[in-house]
């Protein structure tokens, strides 16, 4: 029994601190998605500490993952989509050549083997 009311109580946190969140980012103006991220950011191991192993919630965040997605497919127009392919794949591109070639720099002023550092510097994407 305690197992099932400690999950409910979870369940409840990370439903209040949405609520909570929500409307006061999109009256800022940030949207609902940085407001998930705020919420779940303050009641994690690293804010206020209401969950201390995240593998315990992991099926909610999935979730959360999940409905993220659908409603960006629900808000988005193919139309729109395809007028923004060139800025997508062009600079999209142009991000991970700069930030690979950034980041193997950097490894080579760190002394690292060349392998090791170029091919992580373009994983990190």
């Amino acid at each position: 029994m305690t197992t099932n009311s400690n999950e409910l109580i979870q369940v409840v946190t990370l439903l209040g601190a949405a609520v909570i969140a929500i409307p006061i980012f999109k009256k800022i103006g940030l949207g609902s998605v940085l407001g998930y991220l705020a919420a779940g950011l303050c009641i994690g191991p690293f804010g206020f500490g209401f969950f201390n192993n995240p593998a315990a919630i992991l099926h909610v965040a999935e979730l959360g993952v999940v409905m993220f997605l659908f409603v960006i497919g629900l808000e988005m127009q193919p139309s729109h989509l395809w007028s923004l392919r060139k800025d997508i794949f062009g600079l999209g591109s142009l991000q991970i050549l700069v930030t690979g070639s950034l980041l193997t720099l950097l490894g080579l002023l760190l002394n690292y083997p060349l392998l090791m550092h170029s091919s992580r510097g373009l994983d990190l994407h």
